[in-house]
């Protein structure tokens, strides 16, 4: 009996305390300001960005976005057909291409720029997937991302399955601010996002408290995350390159300082709780199994990139 009481108060304990340290760092979280706030200052870059794949790895669906053809466009590919229309100006995908009768679905995104153009479809309210015939920018004509390796619709890797879902699977890396929000009891989403594709302060963490300060630099107070200083993560990098004495070793420490940022959606990683997403960018593990096989990452980033890092 003393033992069930000294368990429960210890158990009371901890949750109080775990409670309180959770309203602590949830108020500690800075809030996004959004893009819109950046380009007043930053012209330039806003210019850049704007141009970049960046702006486009996630848009609305528009006449200024979809570049496939829409206008009542058919591909059938081992037996299922998907039709391509327009409807009172949005955007629709009717397919066999499913478990069971035919659907036809609302496109609620478009996903990339070059060398395709992929387009996200809600298969239930909040459960958003990514549809795997896309567009061909190049050649101007749809095809399916799998050719003769797609997957039938009862298979895991279809499109309609969890390999494919874009609240799991890819809205992190083209989103800014995304949070997954699924809930396992209901296996429903309710994801959200400061702000739909690769934004300002998707690489350099909410903006808020910056706007603050550039308003008025008296009010600007000290930041209240550890390390946000120089990356601990570039510091890794760099001792384990002068281990390695190579020429990709070298690459890595060129490419090293723009990499810290980058390297969140780049690297082998694990997703990280959301208050501390923007100062530790990525977890790897092993430290240098993952970064051997990064390497190649580290490279292609480094030439294509950041050809002058």
């Amino acid at each position: 009996m003393l033992f069930t009481r000294l368990l429960v108060a210890l158990l009371a304990v901890l949750w109080f305390q775990s409670a309180h340290a959770a309203e602590n760092l949830s108020a500690a979280v800075p809030d996004y300001a959004g893009t819109a706030t950046c380009t007043g200052c930053h012209e330039a870059e806003a210019d850049a960005w704007r141009a970049s794949h960046h702006s486009k790895a996630w848009m609305e669906p528009g006449p200024d976005t979809v570049d496939a053809d829409f206008d009542n466009s058919q591909f059938t590919h081992k037996g299922r057909t998907s039709r391509f229309f327009t409807r009172d100006g949005d955007y629709f995908i009717e397919t066999s291409d499913v478990p069971g009768k035919t659907q036809t679905f609302k496109v609620i995104g478009v996903d990339g720029i070059a060398p395709l153009q992929q387009y996200l479809i809600e298969t239930e309210p909040g459960r958003v997937q990514s549809f795997d015939v896309v567009w061909d920018q190049q050649n101007k004509r749809w095809y399916h991302l799998y050719g003769d390796d797609a997957p039938p619709p009862e298979d895991g890797l279809h499109w309609t399955g969890p390999y494919k879902n874009w609240n799991a699977r890819c809205a992190e890396c083209h989103a800014t601010g995304f949070e997954k929000n699924y809930d396992p009891a209901t296996r429903t989403y309710s994801s959200r996002q400061a702000e739909i594709g690769v934004g300002c302060e998707a690489c350099h963490g909410p903006g808020a408290a910056h706007l603050a300060w550039a308003k008025d630099p008296e009010t600007y107070g000290k930041s209240p995350f550890p390390g946000t200083g120089r990356p601990v993560f570039c510091r890794c990098l760099q001792k384990a390159s002068r281990k390695r004495k190579s020429s990709n070793a070298q690459v890595v420490i060129r490419a090293a300082k723009p990499l810290r940022t980058a390297i969140r959606c780049l690297a082998h990683r694990s997703m990280m709780p959301t208050v501390y997403r923007h100062y530790a960018k990525a977890f790897i593990t092993p430290m240098g199994r993952s970064l051997t096989r990064s390497m190649s990452t580290v490279r292609s980033c480094s030439q294509r990139c950041m050809p002058r890092a």
